[in-house]
C-alpha cells in the first residue's frame, strides 16, 4: 500500500508529464485528495529526503523530480531533429507541404523558447 508521500512523490511526476511542468500544492492536492496544508508538511519532507527538487522553496511550480532531470528535449536538440526530418527531394505538393510543416513548427518553437 502506497503511503501518503509516494503519492504525494506520484502525482507530482504524473502531472510534470501530462502538462509539461510542474503542479501547484492545490494541483497536487486535488490528485491525492488531502488539503494542502497536509501536501505542504509532505512536500518539504520529500525535498529534504532527495526525492524532489526545487531551487525555489515556496514558490508555486518550482518542483522537479531528480531522476526525471537529464530527459527532457533540449531546444537546440529539437529544432536540430526537425531540421534532419525536412528538406524532402521531391518537387510535389506533399513534399513542399512537409518542408513547410517543419518551417512552421521551426517558427513556434523559436517564439516558445521551449
Amino acid at each position: 500500500m502506497e503511503t501518503t508521500r509516494e503519492k504525494i512523490k506520484q502525482a507530482v511526476i504524473d502531472y510534470i508529464l501530462e502538462y509539461g511542468y510542474s503542479p501547484t500544492m492545490r494541483d497536487i492536492a486535488d490528485r491525492v485528495l488531502r488539503v494542502p496544508s497536509v501536501v505542504c508538511v509532505h512536500i518539504s519532507e520529500l525535498i529534504k529526503a532527495r526525492d524532489l527538487e526545487t531551487s525555489h522553496p515556496g514558490m508555486p511550480r518550482a518542483l522537479r523530480i531528480p531522476e526525471l532531470q537529464g530527459n527532457r528535449l533540449s531546444y537546440e536538440k529539437m529544432k536540430e531533429a526537425i531540421k534532419q526530418i525536412s528538406g524532402c527531394d521531391g518537387a510535389d505538393d506533399y513534399a513542399n507541404g512537409w518542408d513547410d510543416a517543419c518551417e512552421t513548427i521551426l517558427r513556434e518553437i523559436e517564439e516558445m523558447k521551449i
